[in-house]
This record gives C-alpha cells, structure tokens and sequence, in this order.
C-alpha cells in the first residue's frame, strides 16, 4: 500500500510519469491487485506494443484472472519469436494444464513443448510437477 502511494505521487512528475506507472503497475500486479495491474499494462503495451517483457506481464495477469484463452494467444505470439524461453515455456505448458479437456485437445502441443524444455532446460523442476499432472488426466480407470 506505501509502494502504491509513493509511485502515484510519483507519477505528478513528468519526467518521471512511466516509470513510476509501471512500478505502480507491478505493485498491483506483486498484491494480487489484478483487474488494477491489467488495466495498466494494457495501457503500457499500447504505448511499447513490441516489448516482450509487457507481453509476458500481461499473459500473466490474464491467466492469473482465468481467462487463459487470452493468455495462451499471448505465449504463443511470445514463442513465435523466442522459442525456448524458459519461463514463456513453463508459463504456456501450465496453462494448457489447467484442467483435463484443455490438456485433451492441445496434448500433441503439450508434449512438443514439454520436450522442447526438456532439451533446453533439463534442469527445469516443473517437468517432473508438468508429467504428474500428465499421469492424472491420462490414467484410465477401472
């Protein structure tokens, strides 16, 4: 809350106006504050529309509020120019994770970009967390 008041204070200034939206937007972002922090990264990709990083915050923040449709588009555009990026890869895959019916009909994707961080980062501690939840929707049952 002090964060958040200091960078709105901040913002009178206008030399110092976007940085401190933008660390305004993060605080909302860092206190769950998802509809503010949206609505204010929407607002910055406007204005920096090829920032990758603006991008990956606001795939985030719609996943975060559930609308992971809106959220897959965005890692996929993010992928398209950087493939192997770890966290745009861990991000996607959990996202097509979310529940059974999204896995059942991206699998082929999921196992793609499972292998794809396996290769580049097989240190990666969700591989193991992403092939359990594999495991869950894929076990037949009796």
């Amino acid at each position: 809350t002090n964060a958040a008041e200091y960078y709105k204070k901040a913002m009178n200034s206008k030399e110092i106006y976007w940085d401190a939206y933008y660390k305004l937007a993060k605080t909302y972002a860092a206190s769950s504050n998802w509809d503010q922090a949206l609505s204010m990264f929407v607002k910055l990709q406007e204005r920096d529309p090829e920032n990758s990083g603006l991008k990956a915050s606001l795939a985030y923040l719609y996943s975060m509020k559930g609308d992971f449709i809106k959220a897959k588009e965005i890692y996929e555009e993010l992928m398209q120019t950087e493939e192997v990026n770890e966290k745009y890869l861990e991000n996607y895959i959990a996202i097509l994770l979310q529940n059974e019916s999204i896995y059942l009909e991206n699998q082929s994707e999921v196992e793609l970009k499972i292998e794809t961080l396996k290769q580049f980062f097989p240190e990666n501690k969700n591989i193991e967390i992403f092939n359990k939840k594999i495991t869950e929707y894929t076990k037949v049952t009796d």
